[in-house]
């Protein structure tokens, strides 16, 4: 075992621990949830936090049969998005039980959470993509300001 008490530099300049140190590492447990209300269950999230960035894994199901053609969004995050830089990336796969899942990429919105750009097109998911008692799984990187 190794054990640091300032962490690593990555620097050329000795004792120069500043930026370039890592010192900031997390692993836990998150809760997604679908903004605008949309039921939701089987909530499970794990995240990794290096420095700025965050690693999510999540799924969510869907238990809300009303129709709901907003965005789907998912929120609950655990880490606040750093809003200055849209730098979200990852992948959505959302199943839809017709036999045409559909996958997707990380967007950005800052005031909701994270949203699915469907790669079919220029469109995000919308919560009617995700047919009730389905689920999304996620799997998405973003910059954070903690």
């Amino acid at each position: 075992d190794l054990y640091l008490s300032n962490g690593i530099v990555f620097d050329a300049v000795t004792g120069n621990a500043t930026a370039n140190t890592l010192d900031d590492y997390e692993e836990g447990d998150w809760t997604p949830a679908f903004s605008d209300g949309m039921g939701a269950s089987a909530q499970n999230g794990k995240y990794i936090k290096i420095g700025g960035v965050v690693h999510l894994h999540a799924s969510i199901k869907r238990n809300d049969a009303s129709a709901a053609s907003t965005n789907m969004t998912i929120s609950g995050l655990p880490f606040t998005l750093d809003n200055t830089t849209i730098n979200v990336a990852g992948t959505f796969w959302v199943d839809n039980a017709t036999g045409s899942d559909e996958f997707g990429y990380g967007a950005y919105t800052a005031s909701d959470g994270i949203r699915g750009l469907k790669s079919t097109s220029t469109r995000y998911f919308s919560y009617d993509d995700l047919n009730n008692s389905r689920s999304v799984y996620l799997h998405v990187c973003y910059r954070t300001t903690a």
